[in-house]
């Protein structure tokens, strides 16, 4: 005996192996035996065995019309045999089976309801799903059209005027990727082949810009930054310690002795949370760009330039603070006690570390040999740092490898494409970035707790199962080696450093918090972040790969050594590039090889070579998220109970270098 039944909704058939009282056990034509509930069988026959009749009536479905069948079922739910006697008059188990499957092949015309029943799709629903289909077809039409004109090169002038414009959203652009795709070349650089870019430069920043940025890098109309009001004035000179570049100074420090064997240690951060209240012109318009972007050469700063005028920490002013100080015993640094003030802070200098000269390092720190204003204050802060790394460690439960952390950074001399571009190594291991690095993280961390311990929300980042999360709930961020860490120590140039500083200056004057737990407001600015953050690190990055192709171009470099990462991913010295290198041999993580350049690729940004010698050394590796915690993948946390609303993410960036599918 042969069956036809029906499992998930779909019809099967099968031959009958073993009736039982509530199932039968039947073999499938594929061999496979299962258990088939009687409730589940929609008819039995003694016709064609299992395999001839799954062949025979699927070629009989295929050939039936939907729109047919759907003009002979009733108005009503029907029964499959119902249409098959219409259809077919006296069907036998063939056609049947043929219209089963017809039927659930056809969703968009019949709608399942039960085993064997069936019922038609409203005649409006399949009305309007027509007409959306001839205008998807009409829309593929015009899109090849287009691309047969671009190919032509009669490029329409919506492009032309704008080939930077707004990617896929209309026809026009839809056609240029379409014409990358039949052409078998990258959109990228199909626009420069037809002129309508004049540079890969230009492609990379003009795209980012024009989608990132639809109203530009400058800010519109904005109001001019108020007084700050009064604050005490701090009974310490301050000074920061940045590069040359740096020009929203967030942070300085100072050093107070006071003679009885305890120093008073001062961490000053700019307050531009003074000044910017929430939902004000100025605080839309910085969570808008959500941090500053370093790209080389394009650095877009996140607050007008008045604004960081009024709050940067430059030298010679009196500025409003918020300043942590930490008392701490001269001789081992422990921290006795910690305060927090608002108040006005001289800023004495401002030191800018890569002009020293000779560099500083920890011989010349701990034997005091420092040439440098401010030395004696370095000298106690790097002992104070010193103590703080050991800390940490101690939490952590082991050192950090800072000989192994390090980041290549662009420095270049002109202005645009056209700059001399010389690479700069910025050692996490540096004494001056070492005491930086942890009189911040310092801040952060016991601010962090701060807010915590007084009931106020704030935007956390922690690590504590190899993912690093953010979250309006404090944790322990393991890589680090803190028990809590919120960004706080950089408000003119990130957006989560100046909701946390606003926050912190409520809990400081006892005022209600901007905001409160389990804020969703707060919750989407934390969602964001992370996605905004992620878009411009990646362009910060693909930048930084365009100047290290054109730094071996201006070079005239034909071989490179690199260390092998992982499988044939190389790290090239002296470079902030990492490159796959196709045939390269299983190598050894850390191995040394010394690799002949083919060819640079602007548009795609990646290097060509191959091998030409394996190198004797073996070098340590290091991961990019460990040596740099900002880069790392993040997860967005949630306060408990919280229902989750739809977060806008960033738009992504199309690729400007693989062909990609237009007709989507």
């Amino acid at each position: 005996m042969q069956i036809v039944f029906e499992e998930d909704g779909v019809p099967k058939v099968g031959t009958v192996l073993e009736t039982g009282w509530k199932d039968f056990r039947v073999e499938l034509p594929g061999g496979r035996r299962i258990k088939v509930k009687k409730p589940q069988v929609i008819f039995t026959h003694e016709g064609p065995g299992a395999g001839q009749l799954q062949e025979e009536a699927a070629a009989v479905a295929r050939e039936m019309d939907p729109a047919f069948l759907w003009e002979a079922a009733p108005e009503h739910a029907f029964l499959y045999s119902h249409l098959a006697r219409e259809y077919f008059t006296k069907p036998g188990p063939v056609e049947l089976v043929a219209i089963l499957l017809a039927l659930e092949g056809n969703p968009d015309w019949f709608v399942h309801s039960g085993p064997g029943k069936y019922r038609r799709v409203e005649k409006a629903v399949i009305e309007r799903r027509l007409a959306e289909e001839r205008a998807a077809e009409e829309r593929r039409q015009s899109i090849e059209v287009t691309a047969q004109r671009i190919l032509a090169g009669d490029v329409p002038e919506s492009i032309a005027a704008d080939p930077l414009g707004s990617g896929r959203a209309g026809l026009d652009y839809r056609g240029l990727w379409r014409a990358a795709e039949l052409s078998g070349v990258s959109v990228g650089r199909l626009m420069l082949d037809l002129g309508l870019v004049a540079s890969p430069w230009v492609l990379h920043t003009g795209r980012f810009f024009r989608k990132h940025f639809p109203q530009g890098r400058e800010f519109g109309e904005l109001p001019e930054p108020p007084a700050f009001g009064d604050l005490p004035l701090a009974d310490v000179a301050a000074f920061s310690i940045d590069n040359s570049e740096t020009t929203e100074i967030d942070d300085a420090a100072s050093v107070r002795f006071l003679g009885d064997g305890r120093l008073v240690i001062g961490i000053h951060i700019a307050a531009p949370g003074l000044i910017i209240e929430r939902g004000s012109p100025v605080d839309l318009a910085a969570r808008e760009r959500m941090s500053t972007v370093y790209a080389p050469g394009l650095k877009t700063t996140m607050l007008p330039e008045d604004w960081i005028k009024a709050a940067s920490l430059d030298e010679g002013r009196a500025v409003p603070c918020v300043s942590l100080y930490a008392t701490v015993e001269a001789g081992t640094m422990t921290v006795l006690a910690t305060e927090t003030r608002l108040e006005r802070v001289m800023i004495e200098t401002n030191l800018r570390h890569d002009r020293f000269d000779p560099p500083v390092t920890v011989e010349m720190i701990e034997e005091g040999r420092l040439a440098i204003p401010h030395a004696r204050e370095i000298e106690v802060l790097w002992r104070f740092a010193r103590m703080r790394e050991t800390v940490r460690e101690e939490y952590r439960g082991y050192p950090e490898r800072l000989d192994l952390l390090w980041k290549w950074e662009p420095m270049l001399e002109g202005e645009g494409e056209a700059a001399h571009v010389s690479f700069r190594r910025d050692e996490r291991s540096d004494p001056v970035n070492r005491l930086v690095a942890e009189l911040m993280i310092f801040v952060n961390e016991t601010w962090g707790r701060f807010l915590d311990e007084r009931g106020y929300t704030g935007i956390y980042r922690s690590l504590t199962d190899g993912f690093v999360r953010m979250s309006s709930q404090p944790g322990p961020h393991l890589r680090m080696g803190v028990g809590c860490y919120a960004w706080m120590s950089s408000p003119l140039r990130r957006y989560v450093d100046l909701v946390n500083q606003r926050q912190l200056i409520r809990a400081l004057r006892g005022e209600p918090p901007d905001h409160g737990n389990n804020d969703i407001e707060l919750f989407l600015i934390i969602s964001r972040f992370v996605s905004r953050s992620g878009v411009l690190i990646g362009f910060e990055g693909r930048m930084k790969r365009y100047w290290s192709l054109r730094w071996i171009e201006q070079e005239g470099l034909t071989d490179l050594t690199a260390v092998v990462v992982k499988d044939n991913v190389v790290s090239f010295d002296d470079l902030p590039l990492r490159e796959r290198i196709p045939g390269l041999p299983r190598l050894r993580r850390g191995t040394r090889v010394r690799l002949k350049v083919v060819g640079l690729d602007y548009v795609g940004l990646t290097l060509s070579a191959k091998l030409l010698e394996v190198l004797p050394e073996v070098a340590e590796v290091i991961d990019d998220e460990e040596a740099d915690d900002a880069r790392a993948t993040v997860r967005v946390v949630p306060p408990p109970g919280m229902e989750v609303p739809e977060v806008p993410q960033e738009p992504a960036e199309e690729s400007l270098e693989e062909v990609s599918d237009a007709s989507e």
